[in-house]
């Protein structure tokens, strides 16, 4: 059905997480919301010619992104100020375990609703459980 190639699976190996590459993900919140740009090159990993040649690649990529914070602001406009952490949470972590208030909101810009939003949003896709969704 699904047909890996072989019986390890499919390659995946250094490139899918790994201290370095584990940083860089925990950035890229932070990345795409200032819409900075970056150049990223992959990683030298065998696991892509599956033993059979070099497994560096040459490839640079760079990555220029903007966030539409409106559709991301209407999405929680019928969450209560009260509730918004928590649904935020929900919604970006997929799960029913409670978010610490405390320390969630020592992280957070609460001069508004929308900076509220945002803030909220890119820290909690900065940490390693939005990384494990």
């Amino acid at each position: 059905m699904l047909a890996p190639p072989n019986v390890a699976g499919w390659p995946g190996g250094r490139t899918w997480i790994d201290s370095s590459s584990l940083m860089l993900r925990l950035r890229v919140p932070q990345i795409f919301s200032n819409a900075d740009e970056f150049s990223i090159s992959p990683k030298e990993d065998d696991d892509t010619a599956m033993g059979q040649g070099e497994g560096k690649s040459n490839k640079r990529f760079q990555v220029k992104a903007k966030v539409d914070w409106d559709i991301v602001t209407k999405t929680f406009e019928k969450s209560s100020r009260q509730n918004l952490g928590v649904d935020i949470a929900g919604t970006l972590l997929q799960t029913n375990s409670k978010i610490s208030t405390e320390i969630f909101d020592k992280y957070i810009d609460q001069s508004s609703r929308e900076n509220y939003i945002k803030t909220a949003v890119i820290q909690l896709m900065s940490t390693p459980e939005y990384q494990l969704c």
